[in-house]
Formats: C-alpha cells, structure tokens, sequence
C-alpha cells in the first residue's frame, strides 16, 4: 500500500525544515533538529532516576503494584548520538500501565563523546543493576524483556547476544522496532537501495551516523553488527515489527532467518505504510499504536504462559 497520508505529510515537512542535509551538519545542530522533533513529553514526573555510573542512569517507571512485576528494559532510538530519557516518558509510561510492569529506560551515553563499545558496555552495566538489585525493585525475575528501537534495537540485540554468550539467560524476550543489525554490508540490502532517499532514514544520515558510533573497524563486532554472530541458537524468543518503506526492512528479514534456523522462537511483522520511526507518531496513527499493543500483548502472552 502507499505510504499513509500522515506520514506523507510529514515526510514533506520534515524536508522542507532540513532533514536531508542533516549529515552535512554538526553533532550540535544535529542534536537541537531532533529535539525539535521529539515525542510528547509527560506533563508530570511519575518515575525515579536510578545513577548507575556518571551520566549513565534507569529511569524506572514502576508498576502500579505491591508485588514483583515483570520488567521491560528500554532502549530508546538515539541514532547514536541525539536525545535523552526525556523522549522515553511517554511510551514507557503507557507501557507500564498497559501491561501493569516496570518499564527500565536506559539513558546511555552518547557518541560522538562516548563511542562504541562504550554505550553497549554502559547497558550492560544497567542490567546488571537491575539483575542484582532485583528483589529491592520488586521485579519478577522470570517475565524480563529487552525493548529497542532502531538504534536502541541494535543495542538490544547486541547485548541480549552477549548475555547468551555469557550463560545469563534472566532476559527471555526481545522486541526490536525496526531493528539496525548490520553495518558491515548494509547498503547491498534492496530494501536499502529502494527506501535509503526520501524517507527519512537517508543512507547519507546513516553513513553519518555509524561515523558518529565508532571506527570503520567495529562494523565487523558482533557487538556492531548483530548480525555477524556466529551462533543465534540460544537467543531470547524474539519479535520483529518492520516498516514496509524502511530501509532497514530487509536486514530484520535475514535476522529473523537466522533465528529460526537456530530454533529459536521468533515471528516478525511488517507495517504497510510505515517509514523507520513511526512509533514516534502512535499518539497520532491508529497503524503505530496498533504495533505497539501487539507488541506489547505478545509480552503479555510469553509471561502468562511462563516462556
């Protein structure tokens, strides 16, 4: 199907207002465009940050509850370098009351400051808070999700691949939103090709990015580029949402293979209409708020039947 007229519109405004020349400018003006273009935030305070390392912190929206609830760690979409747990508040907070959880936004640091592998170590470090700290947090050690979006899903599964590797397997689900999963042959992708001009998601900005993240060397890590691990079998049951016009779309495709040849529980959907990021318009598209009440009753359905 076409791309859905809201997003059409806003395709238009945001390339009017610049978006195209954004890998022509500064870490800093980059940084003030996006905040231009961030979610709503909330009109109250309903979370506490939790310090786990200098400018590295868990904003933890906790469940409206006595018990131990379950946990969803969230890793926003940044492009790496751009925004704060700010931009979390709204989506984490429906989160928490949908689904009655803890929702734990991780504020990591930002490249180009803090580059790669520093951010990746940082969630690390967060969940290893959240893991030792669990029973003070009241949090059901046996209903944990990894949530990512776009560079966020990256991070996600890069970590949740190294948990595995490391016998920790206290995360049993992934949701990765138009996940970015590999940066080492990314522009052979059609999809890449087809949708990497015009919506929003310019392979010009990508390039930007990924210089922003790390050296040209790390595409390589599995750390990187999630989809160079070895071995998949043994990874969280995982959900994939795509968008039909993303860039993105053909790598969560391959990704989604390489799970399920490895045996492990993974399904995937693709949104018809879609662009990468159109979460960010759920409180205005019926499609993105549909995406994420699927997502989010796909947690609902892995913990009540305990998996």
């Amino acid at each position: 199907m076409p791309v859905h007229p809201f997003i059409q519109r806003v395709i238009r405004r945001a390339y009017a207002q610049g978006h195209g020349d954004l890998h022509l400018k500064t870490v800093t003006q980059v940084r003030a465009y996006m905040a231009q273009h961030r979610p709503p935030l909330l009109a109250f305070s309903n979370y506490e940050n939790i310090i786990v390392a200098p400018n590295v912190f868990i904003r933890l929206h906790r469940a409206q509850s006595s018990h131990q609830s379950p946990l969803i760690i969230y890793l926003r979409a940044s492009a790496y370098c751009a925004g704060d747990a700010n931009d979390t508040d709204y989506f984490c907070y429906y989160l928490s009351k949908y689904l009655r959880c803890h929702v734990a936004a991780l504020e990591l640091r930002l490249a180009p400051e803090y580059k790669f592998p520093i951010p990746f170590y940082d969630c690390i470090a967060c969940i290893e808070y959240l893991y030792n700290h669990q029973e003070l947090l009241k949090i059901d050690g046996k209903r944990v999700a990894l949530w990512g979006e776009s560079s966020g899903a990256n991070i996600a599964a890069a970590v949740a691949n190294h948990l595995k590797n490391e016998k920790n397997t206290w995360v049993k689900q992934q949701v990765l939103f138009y996940p970015s999963l590999d940066y080492h042959q990314y522009y052979l992708y059609p999809s890449r090709q087809a949708y990497g001009h015009g919506y929003l998601m310019d392979k010009c900005f990508t390039d930007w990015s990924i210089a922003q993240y790390g050296a040209s060397a790390a595409i390589e890590d599995e750390r990187f580029s999630p989809l160079l691990t070895q071995k998949f079998a043994g990874l969280p049951a995982t959900l994939i949402i795509a968008a039909q016009y993303d860039p993105l779309r053909d790598e969560a495709y391959y990704y989604l293979e390489k799970l399920r040849n490895a045996g492990v529980f993974s399904h995937g959907i693709s949104m018809p209409g879609m662009i990468h990021g159109f979460l960010r318009h759920a409180f205005k598209i019926a499609q993105a708020r549909s995406a994420q009440e699927y997502a989010a009753n796909y947690l609902v359905e892995r913990w009540h039947n305990g998996l």
